[in-house]
């Protein structure tokens, strides 16, 4: 968490990024290593961030991304995908591929910004995947950070697979 602080304090010097770290969300009766566990996967918290409450302080920004995905607080095309899949989202983990935001959150951060970032993002994504032990990572990302994510699913050994829906 230190290193994604620091590379936020960093970006933000520069003048790119909102100050605050995404914190992965993590339903109360989630079951690490279940048949059933999901790990929902986006872009970046966006245009929400400072709603979410992405913020340098960990506990804070889990505390804050568990309650916006448990009080249903938005009903985008991306929550309504993940409804979709599971409606009570009781088998949900939820986080970003980049943990932090642009300045303005209109966008995720762009190639040149994300490669700033990218290593300590995808370490978190990595560690979040092993601490959590999904049986199913589903990525709702467009073709942000494509590559990156496809080395590291590969990696540690996840294969990919459409999803279908009713």
């Amino acid at each position: 968490w230190r290193r994604l602080v620091a590379a936020n304090e960093e970006a933000v010097e520069k003048g790119w990024a909102q100050r605050g770290v995404f914190g992965t969300g993590i339903w109360p009766e989630y079951l690490r290593g279940t048949s059933r566990s999901i790990l929902y996967v986006g872009k970046s918290a966006g245009p929400l961030a400072s709603q979410v409450g992405c913020v340098p302080n960990q506990a804070r920004s889990v505390d804050a991304s568990t309650n916006w995905m448990i009080e249903r607080r938005n009903q985008s095309a991306f929550w309504q995908m993940i409804d979709a899949v599971d409606s009570t989202r009781r088998s949900l983990a939820w986080t970003n591929v980049c943990k932090m935001d642009r300045q303005g959150g209109g966008r995720p951060p762009a190639e040149t910004e994300w490669n700033e970032v990218s290593a300590v993002c995808l370490t978190a994504l990595e560690e979040e995947i092993e601490s959590l032990s999904p049986s199913t990572v589903l990525f709702a990302t467009s073709n942000a950070y494509r590559w990156d994510v496809r080395r590291l699913l590969h990696r540690l050994g996840y294969q990919r697979k459409a999803l279908s829906f009713i």
